[in-house]
């Protein structure tokens, strides 16, 4: 996944703690996945995404025209998927972000966090 290789070269060339990094292209691969698997209800959908080094972790923003969804709506109150792991990502996303910040603007699904270190 494009997504997943932006994130591990954006570790390295920002020297990124490996742990850190390791968060980072879950948390990435888990969004772009669900952007794909939920968000493309048309052939296919645009996904943009920025990656920034801060004190105390990285600041992440994907953007994307799919189905809207707001992760801080999703409900997590129930056991993920045990045959497919469905329904474990925006729970870890959600446990190792903080500031989780979801809008809908011009169209587009505008996704920030702040992954902790």
């Amino acid at each position: 996944m494009v997504a997943v290789t932006a994130a591990h070269a954006f570790a390295d060339e920002e020297a990124i703690p490996e742990e850190l990094a390791a968060r980072l292209a879950i948390v990435v691969e888990e969004l772009v996945a669900n952007i794909l698997r939920h968000g493309a209800a048309q052939a296919s959908v645009f996904i943009d995404g920025k990656m920034e080094k801060m004190p105390g972790g990285i600041h992440l923003t994907l953007i994307d025209d799919g189905v809207h969804f707001n992760p801080k709506r999703a409900l997590v109150d129930r056991s993920p998927n045990p045959e497919t792991g469905g329904g474990s990502g925006i729970p870890l996303v959600r446990a190792w972000s903080d500031n989780l910040d979801y809008r809908c603007e011009g169209g587009l699904n505008w996704l920030e966090l702040h992954l902790r270190s």
